[in-house]
């Protein structure tokens, strides 16, 4: 564990892929739990959703991946940033099909889960706004 107080953390240069691996854990969590979760809606529903946490941390990952040296390279980034933030209105989507759905669920359960995705879509919008081209200079 850290030694530094959470209240203490400064956000790192790469804060969305960590925030992004929360939310996957949190709601990989959240859909296991029998008490909120029957396993009927499971299958139903919680598995996309899974499926979805999934999509929105490969989607960063592969625009992450991507060192834009030219026009094409950063258009195939903000691709990948775009999908990466429908893939978060997506998970928001289901999250509110779950409430609407799920007797059982209870807004409190998911606090953690919809506070990070609201961090999340700032750093990943912050993120894809300052996109930019590199210039590398070869030696000859």
């Amino acid at each position: 564990m850290s030694e530094v107080y959470q209240k203490d953390r400064k956000t790192t240069k790469r804060q969305f892929e960590v925030t992004a691996r929360e939310i996957q854990c949190e709601i990989a969590k959240y859909v296991m739990r029998e008490k909120v979760m029957p396993k009927k809606y499971r299958i139903a529903i919680g598995y996309d959703l899974i499926r979805k946490a999934n999509e929105l941390v490969f989607n960063i990952h592969y625009a992450n991946s991507i060192y834009p040296r030219n026009d094409t390279e950063l258009t195939i980034r903000r691709k990948y940033q775009n999908l990466a933030i429908a893939n978060l209105y997506q998970i928001q989507s289901m999250l509110l099909l779950i409430i609407d759905c799920v007797k059982e669920t209870k807004i409190d359960n998911m606090n953690k889960i919809i506070k990070s995705m609201g961090e999340e879509l700032k750093l990943l919008i912050g993120w894809r706004n300052a996109n930019k081209i590199y210039n590398v200079k070869e030696k000859v």
